[in-house]
């Protein structure tokens, strides 16, 4: 049973080295937590809770689709090897409203699909991004 046991330990752990070391496509994994906030009254700012060797950017797909904005997180652009410093990994994405003064934002990560709902700004008011529900991501700036 112990042989059993450290066997499937030592394949987990090599699965997750693999996949970790994986450049294919052109993006690395990312873990951890993803923050999310307004940046601006358009864009949206992801930031992860890990900080990582040259503090790669965050790779995304998004598109407007059946009015809703979806942001895909594909991982992080390549590192470049050799490089030690550690530095925050983020992105910042423009929303497309399609015209829309609130609008549902799905972003998948990790799996999971979180949902926050932004509203656009108007003179007098300021745009803002809520969390509906959220799994893998936090509203607000990332703590520092």
């Amino acid at each position: 049973m112990r042989r059993f046991a450290f066997r499937t330990a030592a394949l987990a752990g090599l699965v997750l080295a693999t996949a970790a070391c994986d450049t294919t496509g052109g993006t690395e994994p990312l873990g951890g937590l993803l923050y999310v906030s307004l940046e601006s009254a358009s864009t949206i700012r992801l930031e992860s809770n890990l900080d990582l060797p040259c503090g790669p950017r965050i790779q995304t797909e998004q598109q407007l689709r059946g009015g809703r904005f979806e942001i895909k997180v594909l991982g992080t652009e390549p590192r470049e090897s050799g490089c030690t410093s550690l530095a925050p990994v983020k992105k910042t994405v423009t929303i497309e409203r399609g015209g829309a003064e609130t609008l549902p934002v799905d972003i998948t990560f990790g799996g999971y699909v979180d949902e926050y709902r932004y509203t656009a700004g108007e003179p007098g008011r300021a745009a803002r991004l809520d969390s509906v529900r959220t799994d893998v991501t936090r509203p607000g700036p990332r703590p520092r």
